[in-house]
């Protein structure tokens, strides 16, 4: 089993890829990914991803700066701040 190591992406199939997401290998990656990646089945999709190695690996991913991780819902405590940019 492997890690997803990349940013959370949605497809219009429901499928879902979340950031340290373990799931398991299926095979090699066909289309884009072929000869660079992996056919995966991850926990919640019904459909099999074709991932690229570089966005895999056997070690979960280190949390977040506070231990947070993607999907937290933080607030900002700080002073009001106005920006130029808008």
């Amino acid at each position: 089993q492997l890690y997803y190591t990349g940013s959370n992406q949605s497809f219009k199939s429901g499928t879902k890829l979340v950031h340290g997401q373990q799931g398991e290998i299926i095979g090699p990656a066909t289309g884009v990914h072929k000869g660079n990646g992996l056919k995966m089945r991850f926990p919640g999709n019904k459909d099999r991803v074709d991932c690229s190695l570089p966005q895999l690996s056997l070690e979960k991913p280190p949390p977040f700066p506070g231990g947070h991780e993607i999907g937290d819902r933080l607030y900002w405590t700080g002073s009001n701040q106005s920006f130029e940019s808008g």
